[in-house]
């Protein structure tokens, strides 16, 4: 049976803080959190797990305080080692917030779903088909679903969350087999995860949010404008409320309000928005909609999606993606990590702008290089 040990005081807490203390620059720290947000825009936090040279630990932050924890973790300079670590990130930014006042995270992260993408390998595993590609060991998988907010943690819960980070540190060593010391695919991996870093510190943009909803580049100006607006109020009270945003508005349902402006509780039911929704945010979604029919003509940035190469010529999104295509394999990276979907929206999107996108920054633009040569636009 797995060695753990449950940290639900707050004498067990200041003990494995001065542990984490203790670890220096070249020492790992294995990390997963379990939450819920189902139903809040804020993720629940229900158990920290780590693992610290061999030991792991579970701790309880709703039977002891963990402040003291996470902000041990943020501070230290210990490699962090993750699994798929975008949630978890989200989730310790937050929480740090909550502890220090600030958003902090710890320094020196390694994302270990990621890593593999960079040695070539296409193929985005979950933990536990890494664990049996890596290291031959079956995790278990029945407690994937569970309730983790409620208390007693069942012993099954209990070890699968500790397997969660118990295996961390040695699959760290076998993946980075696939890499040599002075490997250029490494040193980007390490810069991806500084970007990826500082993307979590930072706080959404209100008035930016209306960018990235689907569909908002069929908009017409004065529609994009009443989308700006209420995206931006929906994420107000959400956060204000602690609302999970799609339980106020879901993503389909704002593009038909800022196309049709519906101006009664049937009209919002008939544009999407779910009976429980119009019946606890109804009036409050009304007024929003009746604001945003009085905004004025300024000029607004058209959505993502507006300049998606679908949309004006599919040619040249083929052209791209297949040179992009060409571009990790003579780099010897997973196509995934250039060719995304994403990545070439924002290449065609920013180009319009005369911005520069993301594939022209950093260790992407050390891979790819001159984008612009890959077809006429």
């Amino acid at each position: 049976m797995l060695n753990y040990q449950l940290i639900d005081s707050e004498e067990q807490v200041q003990n494995l803080c001065a542990l984490v203390a203790k670890q220096k620059s070249d020492d790992f720290i294995a990390l997963d959190t379990e939450f819920d947000r189902v139903k809040t825009y804020f993720p629940e936090l229900a158990l920290i797990q780590l693992e610290i040279k061999g030991q792991c630990y579970l701790a309880d932050p709703i039977r002891a305080e963990l402040g003291s924890l996470i902000k041990a973790l943020c501070e230290s300079p210990a490699q962090i080692l993750l699994f798929s670590c975008d949630e978890d990130l989200e989730v310790l930014a937050h929480h740090a917030r909550l502890a220090t006042g600030e958003i902090v995270l710890p320094e020196h992260l390694w994302d270990l779903q990621l890593l593999p993408l960079f040695a070539g390998i296409n193929d985005k595993m979950g933990l536990q088909r890494a664990a049996a590609k890596y290291l031959e060991v079956e995790l278990l998988k029945s407690e994937t679903r569970s309730d983790w907010l409620m208390r007693p943690l069942s012993e099954s819960q209990l070890e699968y969350a500790a397997l969660d980070v118990a295996y961390l540190e040695a699959l760290r060593e076998q993946e980075l087999k696939e890499f040599s010391a002075d490997d250029v695919r490494l040193q980007w991996f390490f810069k991806a995860m500084k970007q990826k870093r500082e993307q979590y510190l930072k706080e959404p943009i209100a008035d930016e949010l209306y960018l990235s909803v689907g569909g908002a580049g069929e908009l017409s100006d004065k529609a994009l404008r009443r989308l700006q607006f209420i995206c931006k109020k929906r994420y107000e009270l959400g956060r204000e409320r602690n609302e999970a945003l799609n339980r106020v508005i879901t993503g389909k349902a704002l593009l038909s309000l800022a196309r049709f402006t519906p101006l009664t509780l049937h009209g919002l039911r008939d544009s999407g928005m779910k009976p429980g929704a119009v019946r606890q945010f109804g009036y409050i979604v009304l007024k929003w909609i009746k604001e945003s029919l009085e905004l004025g003509d300024e000029p607004i940035k058209p959505a993502y999606d507006a300049y998606a190469p679908g949309r004006s010529s599919k040619k040249n999104g083929n052209v791209f993606k297949a040179f992009l295509e060409e571009r990790a394999k003579n780099c010897r990276i997973a196509s995934d990590l250039i060719c995304s979907k994403k990545l070439i929206n924002d290449y065609f999107y920013q180009k319009k702008q005369g911005q520069i996108p993301l594939l022209e920054q950093g260790w992407m633009q050390e891979c790819v290089g001159e984008c612009s040569l890959a077809f006429k636009e």
